[in-house]
């Protein structure tokens, strides 16, 4: 399974994600972008193969054009990561419907928890 993994290159707490996505999937297997315009075009390309999308949100602004793509991430598994628990950025990160939803304050163990269970699941 191909993860499709973005976050704020900027951002502390997504340099943090990045080893933990990195310790579990194996290199072959991850794509990472740099920017949601990187993202927006690689889900625009069809590939073979299941997909799993990573992707964290560093604010309320870059979730909601993350919610702009809603409809080329309706049929991945996703696991999202936001900010904080305030209700504006909840009722956007709903509307994706993500697989699994965690918040940027924790040490990511639940998203490796997750991540680990998807990637190892068999068919």
């Amino acid at each position: 399974m191909n993860v499709l993994f973005y976050y704020s290159a900027e951002s502390s707490d997504g340099a943090r994600l990045r080893q933990v996505v990195e310790k579990i999937v194996p290199a072959a297997s991850l794509e990472r972008f740099s920017s949601l315009a990187e993202l927006d075009g690689r889900l625009r390309r069809p590939s073979p193969g299941p997909h799993l999308a990573v992707i964290m949100a560093a604010d309320e602004m870059e979730l909601s054009l993350v919610t702009s793509m809603s409809d080329l991430l309706a049929y991945l598994p996703l696991i999202l990561i936001v900010p904080n628990q305030e209700e504006d950025i909840l009722e956007l990160a709903h509307l994706l419907r993500p697989r699994y939803l965690s918040f940027t304050d924790g040490d990511f163990k639940d998203v490796s928890a997750v991540l680990g269970r998807i990637l190892n699941h068999k068919h």
